[in-house]
């Protein structure tokens, strides 16, 4: 590894660091048996985030399932039992979200509620005011925010990665390339050229 490609990577190992208190490089050194990593105690949700793996986003829909099904089943699993669709619930429900992506774009989506049968569920729980119910701010808290390094995501393209990825209850919100002044690059100007020129728009997740 060249020495301007390791000082990108230490700047993502900050990142991560900051906003879960781990790094990729962390759980990797732990499962793979190195007891001088960081214990597993110091994970999850250290700064609002938790930790994500590339092979937890589904490429053929840009979802985070690990992250969707550990937010509906923490917070509306009252709602999934009730439940009369047919065949298998993780499929309809992945499909639907799919459906509204690319019909109505993030941001609605995260905002409706999402109609599956027989059932509504809610994809993100907004920050409520002070003066609004302790309910309210038992939601809120309950949203599952993480980030993925070194994202894999095309299905043109398999060995493509993104540097980061920032999900919201495994719903993408933004990706993120970063660039190295020591080298003479910027966002403005190397970082737009990368998403213009060097990635295909058919990847749903761009």
């Amino acid at each position: 590894m060249t020495q301007t490609s390791m000082l990108e990577v230490e700047l993502e190992r900050l990142i991560e660091r900051r906003l879960t208190g781990s790094t990729l490089e962390d759980r990797r050194a732990l499962a793979a048996g190195d007891h001088a990593a960081e214990p597993p105690a110091t994970y999850g949700n250290f700064n609002g985030f938790l930790p994500g793996e590339s092979d937890e986003m589904n490429r053929d829909k840009a979802i985070n399932t690990t992250r969707l099904w550990s937010f509906l089943n923490k917070t509306q699993k009252d709602i999934l039992d009730l439940w009369r669709g047919r065949g298998d619930l993780k499929a309809a429900v992945e499909k639907e979200i799919d459906r509204k992506l690319n019909n109505k774009g993030i941001l609605d989506t995260l905002r409706q509620k999402l109609e599956v049968d027989n059932i509504e569920l809610t994809l993100y729980y907004p920050k409520p005011s002070p003066s609004d119910s302790q309910q309210s701010h038992r939601d809120f808290e309950a949203n599952e925010w993480s980030v993925t390094r070194q994202q894999k995501y095309s299905k043109y393209h398999p060995g493509n990665e993104i540097d980061m990825v920032i999900f919201i209850n495994g719903l993408p919100l933004f990706t993120i390339e970063l660039k190295n002044p020591a080298t003479h690059q910027t966002a403005r100007y190397d970082g737009q050229k990368q998403y213009r020129e060097d990635r295909d728009p058919r990847d749903i997740l761009l």
